[in-house]
């Protein structure tokens, strides 16, 4: 597992976005590659389809950006210092060392699913509108973020963690 800390203050989204496919640039750089070649031996007559692969795989990395950028905003707003951002193949995360408790803690916590479901909700309705099946499965993906606010998942424990320390703030 990779991990780097980095000065919260520094990151924008468009820094962190840049770092993350910067992280993940040989994954992309296959899929596009992957596109192009299954465009190539179907002579091309596939190509809407392939892109809108193209778009959902980049939606679902773009999904995992927006989630775990909305953590970085309020650690942002809540005076965090450094991160850490750590990642390997399949998990991605931002965390800190420094202390962070109670509902500044929570808010952080459900950030990240929060922004995703809302995200997800909005392409749902306008898929329906559409009725375009690339435009669900990747509201389909926003709403799985969902799942991480269980308690078995990093979020879900932190907003457990959150709950046990409401009052030490």
């Amino acid at each position: 597992m990779n991990m780097k800390e980095y000065e919260v203050k520094k990151i924008t989204f468009l820094n962190f976005t840049r770092l993350i496919f910067g992280m993940y640039k040989y994954f992309v750089f296959y899929i596009c590659i992957i596109t192009l070649i299954l465009n190539f031996f179907n002579h091309f007559q596939n190509v809407i389809q392939n892109m809108e692969i193209l778009n959902v795989l980049f939606g679902f990395v773009f999904s995992i950006i927006v989630h775990e950028y909305s953590h970085v905003f309020f650690f942002k707003r809540y005076g965090i210092q450094r991160i850490k951002i750590s990642n390997d193949l399949l998990k991605f995360s931002v965390s800190t060392n420094e202390r962070l408790v109670g509902r500044y803690l929570i808010i952080t916590a459900i950030s990240g699913p929060l922004i995703c479901g809302i995200i997800g909700s909005v392409l749902l309705l306008i898929s329906i509108i559409l009725n375009s099946f690339s435009l669900k499965f990747l509201s389909i993906i926003y709403l799985f973020q969902l799942l991480n606010l269980i308690p078995f998942f990093g979020d879900g424990k932190m907003i457990l963690k959150g709950i046990f320390t409401l009052n030490t703030n």
